[in-house]
């Protein structure tokens, strides 16, 4: 699960949506709250990774996308690809589905595919 995922925040939000989830989340898992204390600790890394370092976080992301999904053999409207990451085969049928996003089941990495 990525930062984003995380604090359940689009990728292209801004930072003031980002402060308003993170600040939500950690209200109810705040271990003065009798909340979780790795949950709050995940949550406060997740912020000021989001606020202070985002660029190149976004470029990690990235940069682990295209490694998990460079091999990637397309027949009719089926993908069949293994995870670069941790080496799960998936495969998909994209039907008549024009716009998806794919995620490896063995480690929750993403891709979006389109159809032209």
């Amino acid at each position: 699960m990525n930062y984003y995922e995380l604090l359940e925040v689009d990728e292209k939000c801004s930072n003031e949506i980002i402060k308003k989830a993170f600040l939500q989340k950690i209200r109810q898992c705040h271990p003065d709250k009798q909340g979780e204390a790795k949950k709050a600790s995940e949550l406060i890394e997740a912020y000021k990774v989001l606020t202070n370092f985002r660029v190149q976080y976004d470029e990690t992301l990235k940069q682990q996308f295209k490694q998990c999904f460079d091999k990637l053999i397309v027949t009719c409207n089926t993908v069949k690809y293994q995870c670069e990451q941790c080496g799960e085969e998936n495969e998909i049928d994209l039907d008549e589905q024009i716009n998806i996003i794919v995620e490896c089941t063995g480690c929750n990495l993403r891709l979006q595919i389109y159809q032209q």
